[in-house]
């Protein structure tokens, strides 16, 4: 979450008005560095990554790499597609002549679904794993993962998969995350209104609460109640979300 920027010259010193405004030039110029830095940053993005039935012996080591390229891991899915899904998820690729090879190549085991979430995610994720085809890989980006854990063999065994675009990656990800939220982060004036509009209101009516209720562990207290009162109505047990008193 990313707050509204507020230049200390605005809170803590008085306007130019009253004639000091002269004595805070390093201020004014560092914290509109700053400002700037903060205004350049890129949104965090998502995209999708399975670790594909021939490589998921190295999935230890793929992850290994994930984290120290810098990417965070926010969904993991194990699971055994079938024909059907597979031709669903690759519908982009029907009519091609190794589409009947990629069916019978994705459902032959288990595999294993990430989303993952960095700055410029769907590139660098591309650019880590290499190209398309092992041979090119190994030959052009030896240190890319399909270059590593590729089949020697079979070109077209590439050990993972990554989506092409922001647009694609958000498809993909719904495919296996349906309920998995994919939205850039809030930034500036909109960040602070929904602060306000939507966190806030909640928020003092739970510890209002909290206040005449007094439990024992009124932080257990609260957090149980939000669980309970989440305006996004999360799909808990009841037995799970019990407020203590």
């Amino acid at each position: 979450m990313q707050y509204k920027f507020v230049s200390p010259t605005e809170r803590e010193y008085p306007s130019e008005a009253e004639g000091l405004s002269s004595q805070l030039p390093t201020v004014c110029i560092e914290t509109e560095r700053i400002k700037r830095t903060v205004e350049k940053q890129s949104d965090i993005e998502y995209t999708l990554a399975i670790i594909k039935p021939e490589a998921v012996v190295y999935r230890k080591e793929i992850e290994r790499r994930i984290y120290v390229e810098g990417f965070q891991i926010c969904q993991t899915r194990w699971l055994q597609l079938t024909p059907e899904q597979v031709s669903e998820f690759y519908n982009d690729h029907f009519g091609e002549l190794s589409f009947p090879h990629l069916v019978a190549y994705m459902s032959s085991g288990p595999i294993i679904v990430f989303v993952l979430a960095k700055k410029d995610a769907v590139r660098e994720w591309k650019r880590l794993i290499g190209p398309t085809t092992v041979t090119e890989a190994r030959l052009y980006f030896p240190d890319s993962i399909r270059a590593r854990y590729g089949r020697r063999d079979d070109s077209s065994k590439n050990a993972v998969h990554g989506s092409s675009n922001c647009e694609q990656a958000e498809k993909e990800i719904h495919f296996f995350f349906p309920e998995f939220i994919v939205e850039p982060l809030l930034r500036g004036e909109t960040a602070e209104d929904f602060l306000w509009e939507v966190i806030n209101p909640i928020l003092v009516e739970g510890l209002t609460l909290c206040c005449k209720t007094r439990p024992v562990d009124p932080v257990l207290w609260l957090a149980h109640w939000l669980i309970l009162n989440n305006p996004n109505k999360p799909k808990l047990p009841e037995d799970l979300a019990l407020i203590p008193t």
